[in-house]
């Protein structure tokens, strides 16, 4: 088979692949590809978009936002606050508004060990990953959390005055008299649990979806409370204090960089998970431990320093004023970051219910909106986040290419997964595409029509075809 059809046959056979290893046990009939000839390659890429959500699903989301409030985090907080409202309006799309929300805030700090250090880090536990509530800002007195839970449910409620943007965007500005020796993953960690963090009681709740948000400049040092990593200066000479939190929290090509000038490819550069911080593996498996099913209940977004095109990008660690220091990965007006290659590691192992964003962005707006529409998606919006390619552009309208499968659980544990097609034919239930302008870069949703809901727990998956590059004329809309 060659030229056209061998082209076709092979982008057939890679979205079947795709689309079983992404729903296991996935009978491949289900996804059988319906041919659309090609008559010329396609200068234009294309990308498949996948997206699942629950059908009948729970309507409580837990948001924790760790905010880096170390000294260079001024720029960063700002921007946060100014670009929230963005990422509660996507939550504010799901059908039915706003869903029934808690949202906290923690810092990174979590000190330097058990001596008191100077530049931030004098109070030995720091914040303790306790919940920040910052006064002023509208949260009622002696709450540690926004609570906003809507009208037509059994306990409607909200804790705070004013507008819920304005509220966090006033509680996000943590300052930045924080520990220079961010501990982000362990104070995330530390929060979760009532044990560990007992002002925090009542932030999560058994059913709720658990969403984790990480905004910092710089990588994660999360070290364990006796840890005497940042009162080691002999082991570290010449070095600038941050120094250490690279060196031993990093490995390129499987061994720990030298205490001097280096330069490495990027993508030869990985978490050291056997070093003297805690492994970022240890902290993945704790976290999902605070939720009965975690691959379903908890979501992971990172804004934090990563290349947008780390093709080519490098580890160094070069002079500066203050001695040896790792050095930044990417710049803009908020100021530069290093590469957070912990963070990234972390934010990976929650596969497709993880997602990272380079803090090296002027405005975070598009950001905030992609991880409000990741959220909203698992709560139930069926918007479409990518532009669709149209298939038939001679035809009226948007022809796309999608496909729509219910996973229902059974009552013996299994599961049944059933193809709902196009509306039209009569069948029920059936799927059709609807122009919505809510819905971002798409303006697409997908509307199942449906005589009744199916049982609690069925998840949806929503693929669809989409354009990779903003310029493909095929997702060009009039």
């Amino acid at each position: 088979m060659t030229g056209p059809a061998s082209r076709l046959w092979s982008l057939c056979r890679w979205r079947i692949l795709r689309w079983a290893l992404a729903l296991p046990a996935m009978p491949l009939a289900l996804w059988a590809c319906n041919a659309h000839p090609l008559e010329a390659p396609d200068p234009h890429p294309q990308q498949q978009n996948d997206q699942y959500y629950e059908v009948n699903p729970v309507r409580d989301i837990d948001i924790l936002f760790m905010i880096d409030n170390s000294p260079s985090m001024k720029e960063e907080q700002e921007n946060l606050a100014r670009n929230f409202p963005s990422f509660i309006d996507e939550l504010k799309k799901i059908p039915g508004g706003l869903p029934s929300v808690h949202i906290g805030i923690i810092s990174s700090d979590l000190g330097a060990g058990l001596t008191p250090l100077m530049g931030g880090c004098t109070r030995v536990g720091g914040d303790r990953g306790i919940l920040q509530a910052k006064a002023g800002c509208g949260l009622n007195p002696n709450e540690r959390f926004l609570v906003s839970v809507p009208n037509g449910t059994a306990n409607p409620t909200v804790n705070f005055m004013g507008d819920l943007g304005n509220v966090f965007s006033c509680m996000a500005k943590l300052g930045t008299s924080g520990c220079g020796y961010e501990h982000q993953l362990q104070s995330s960690r530390v929060a979760l649990y009532e044990m560990t963090a007992p002002d925090n009681k009542g932030f999560l709740r058994e059913q709720a979806y658990l969403a984790l948000i990480y905004i910092t400049d710089e990588d994660d040092c999360s070290a364990e409370l006796n840890t005497d990593l940042f009162t080691d200066d002999m082991t570290f000479p010449g070095t600038a204090s941050s120094f250490r939190c690279a060196q031993v929290g990093h490995l390129c090509k499987g061994m720990a960089p030298p205490i001097g000038e280096f330069s490495a490819p990027l993508a030869d550069c990985d978490s050291n998970e056997k070093g003297r911080l805690i492994s970022v593996q240890a902290m993945v498996d704790s976290i999902r431990n605070v939720k009965r099913n975690p691959d379903q209940q908890i979501l992971v977004s990172g804004i934090f320093g990563w290349p947008n095109n780390p093709t080519g990008a490098q580890y160094r660690y070069a002079k500066t004023p203050d001695g040896i220091d790792y050095s930044p990965i990417c710049q803009s007006a908020n100021g530069s970051a290093t590469g957070g290659l912990r963070m990234k590691k972390f934010v990976d192992s929650f596969g497709e219910n993880g997602a990272y964003f380079s803090i090296c962005e002027d405005d975070f707006r598009p950001a905030m909106q992609k991880i409000g529409q990741k959220l909203a998606a698992k709560l139930g919006n069926p918007c479409i986040s990518a532009p669709l390619v149209d298939i038939k552009p001679a035809e009226a309208g948007v022809q796309a290419d999608c496909q729509v499968i219910d996973a229902e659980p059974t009552d013996g544990g299994g599961t049944t997964y059933t193809a709902l097609p196009p509306c039209g034919s009569g069948a029920m239930p059936c799927w059709k595409l609807a122009a919505d302008a809510k819905c971002g870069d798409s303006g697409f949703k997908i509307d199942v029509q449906r005589s009744m809901l199916p049982k609690p727990g069925t998840q949806q998956a929503i693929k669809c075809l989409t354009c990779s590059k903003p310029d493909d004329l095929r997702c060009a809309r009039q």
